[in-house]
């Protein structure tokens, strides 16, 4: 699906106190989070950049003393936790040689030292820390003596939204099959929202569509574009004869 990158660049002394700092590491846990199907299936990958813990988030303080009073209250004792055992458990740790890099957009920039691989062109979008202008644009240009990538920036779980994709029901398919008006059958979407979201992050993209495997149901689906234009998806229930080939061998 995507490669990921946890954006050093974006702690950027944009914070004027610890419950700002608390807020939007808890948006970022939740970006993450949503995130987790499609990272424990392998469809994403994660990358967090080290350099970000040398970086500053609330100017006269380093990284690792705003982290530990942000420790200090019940809300950011969770934030930190769930952050640093994400990282641990579901990140790649990027070990690519380190270098000054810039990010910036629209007159706004900051440089700092970072994992030059972040410029890769196998980085699809930017996992930042919202707080500024800058680290808050849809887009954003990280460059370093190599090279240089214009990117879409998720920011908050909101901002993640267009950038993945994103389940709609379709009244049209319903909990069980039915022959419509026309005396046509109209295959089952038996799924709820929360289930099919989770599916759809873990299919594979064959052509324009989406085809998930649900193991704990042993049920083959489909998902489809709703909009040209957007990454939403309706889907609803088939058989195995129906999926690709190629997706067939790696639901395997």
């Amino acid at each position: 699906m995507n490669n990921s990158y946890i954006n050093s660049l974006s702690a950027n002394s944009q914070f004027n106190s610890i419950g700002q700092v608390t807020a939007k590491l808890l948006d970022l846990v939740q970006t993450l989070f949503h995130l987790h199907p499609a990272i424990i299936s392998k469809r994403i990958t994660i990358s967090y950049d080290e350099q970000m813990e040398n970086r500053i988030l609330i100017q006269g303080q380093t990284f690792s003393e705003t982290m530990n009073e942000v420790r200090r209250t019940s809300a950011g004792k969770d934030a930190v936790t769930k952050w640093y055992l994400f990282i641990k458990k579901h990140s790649h740790i990027s070990n690519g040689d380190i270098s000054l890099s810039r990010m910036e957009n629209n007159g706004h920039f900051t440089d700092g030292h970072a994992c030059s691989n972040i410029t890769s062109n196998t980085t699809t979008f930017l996992l930042s820390l919202g707080g500024c202008v800058l680290t808050e644009s849809e887009t954003l240009t990280i460059s370093n003596p190599s090279n240089s990538l214009r990117v879409a920036n998720a920011h908050s779980i909101i901002s993640l939204m267009p950038l993945v994709p994103c389940y709609e029901p379709s009244d049209k398919h319903k909990a069980k099959p039915y022959k419509s008006a026309k005396g046509e059958l109209v295959a089952a979407m038996p799924l709820n929202m929360q289930e099919a979201q989770y599916l759809l992050l873990q299919s594979i993209k064959y052509g324009k569509d989406y085809w998930g495997f649900h193991r704990s149901r042993n049920e083959y689906y489909r998902f489809k574009p709703t909009y040209p234009d957007k990454l939403v998806f309706h889907g609803f229930k088939i058989e195995e004869h129906e999926v690709p080939g190629p997706c067939q061998e790696l639901f395997r």
